[in-house]
Formats: C-alpha cells, structure tokens, sequence
C-alpha cells in the first residue's frame, strides 16, 4: 500500500475528518443565531465540511472496491487451482446439506452418525428440515450399545412419520465402513449421488464418489436390508438400552 493510501485510510485521519465535520456543524449551528456572521464565512466552513466528507466516502468506497476485486480475483485462483490439480470431487456439509435438500429418499451408512444429533451441525439442520418436508431416509449402522444411545437421541431430537426413518443395525464385526457414506437421491425417479467422508486427523472432507462407487453401495444397501430388516422402533432401542 502506497503512503498517500496509508495516510488517508489511518484511523488517526479518519477520526479527524469526522471530528472536523462535528466542529463545523456546531459552527454553523452558532453563527446562523449571529447578524455578524458573513455569508463568506459559511461558505468556506459548507466547503470545508464537504471536503472532510468527500475526503473519508471517496477512500472507503476506492478501497472497499479494491478489496472486492481481490476478493474475485483470489476466488477465481483457488478455482483454477481446483480445476487443474482434479480437486472438484472435495465437497463439504453444507454441499451434502443442500444435495439432501432436493432428494426425497437418503442412505447414510456410518459407524456412529454424530453429525445428525449435534444441532449446531449444517447436518442435523439439514436433516430435520429434510425430515419437515417428508423425505425417507435409511441408515446403515453396526449393532452395539453406543450406537443404540444415537438412535435414542435421533428419536428424542427429531420428528418424523411412523416408517420415514428406517434403521438396518449389522453385526459390528460384519460392519465394514469405517467412513460415512451419504447417498441422496435413492427415489426410483431420481438420480444417486454419493458422497464419502474420508477420514483425517487434520482436516475434514468430504468426496464426491464415481457412478461406480454409487452402484456398488446400492446393491450392498439393498442386500443388508434384506438380511437385516429394520427393527429398530422407539420403544425397541428404549428396551435395548435398559438390557445394557
């Protein structure tokens, strides 16, 4: 930043050009009960106060478009740097939140499914307004006691219709997704799309998954449902949970 845009974006500059445009109004606010007062005098302090105006808009409104223009500009780098490096299959919640948005049937195979009981998630938002608006979901989860507790908070923090939400519990030592897989648009009329979350001590993404993929996990959902079939209603994992 050159010293002419320092100096006049310092905050020092800045409080006095808003002190001076205080100074002369109280000014003017004084001669205009004084018959001495020229209509000179006014003038030059009108002048004065427009110029502190002028002074302080015009730097804020260059230097808020400048910013702006960065701003795109940077934007624009990061996506030609996710275009040419192959990155477009890195998603994240908001991205699986706005994909079940518009799904009317949703897989998820998880070990724990924590997202959907954690209200502060862009998930469990995403969830509960899916569930609003009467979309089906199926969720594919190992058969122990911690999961139980899970499903226990999803029937205490969500609503639903009896049959929206279905539960298909494998025994955990068959149990062998070690990630989360989201799978939207599971409607006979609709298109699938899968999205996997890879596990990392650092950081937390989420992958867009090929066609592929998406076909192999239906045919395993769909034969896990039939070896499994759900039972998993409200009063049954409330009775699960008093047997442990």
């Amino acid at each position: 930043m050159s010293y002419t845009a320092r100096f006049i974006t310092h905050p020092i500059f800045l409080i006095l050009c808003v002190g001076s445009a205080y100074l002369i109004a109280f000014s003017l606010d004084y001669l205009k009960d004084i018959d001495v007062a020229q209509s000179f005098v006014r003038i030059i302090l009108i002048a004065t106060a427009a110029a502190c105006l002028f002074g302080t808009l015009f730097p804020v409104l260059y230097y808020r478009e400048k910013g702006r223009a960065k701003t795109a500009e940077f934007i624009k780098d990061i996506d030609q740097i996710i275009e040419k490096n192959n990155y477009g299959w890195v998603v994240n919640q908001s991205f699986i939140a706005e994909t079940e948005e518009s799904s009317d049937e949703i897989w998820v195979f998880a070990q724990e499914l924590t997202y959907a009981v954690q209200p502060e998630t862009e998930i469990f938002k995403g969830l509960a307004k899916n569930l609003k608006r009467g979309a089906i979901y199926r969720f594919y989860m190992p058969d122990h006691a911690k999961v139980h507790k899970i499903i226990a908070d999803f029937f205490r923090l969500h609503t639903f219709e009896q049959g929206q939400v279905k539960f298909y519990l494998v025994p955990a030592e068959e149990f062998v997704f070690n990630a989360i897989i989201s799978m939207s648009g599971m409607a006979e009329h609709e298109t699938p799309t899968t999205i996997e979350f890879m596990p990392n001590s650092h950081i937390v993404v989420w992958a867009s998954m090929s066609e592929n993929f998406t076909n192999e996990m239906i045919r395993i959902g769909r034969v896990l449902a039939e070896k499994y079939p759900d039972a998993t209603t409200k009063s049954a994992i409330k009775m699960k949970l008093n047997e442990q």
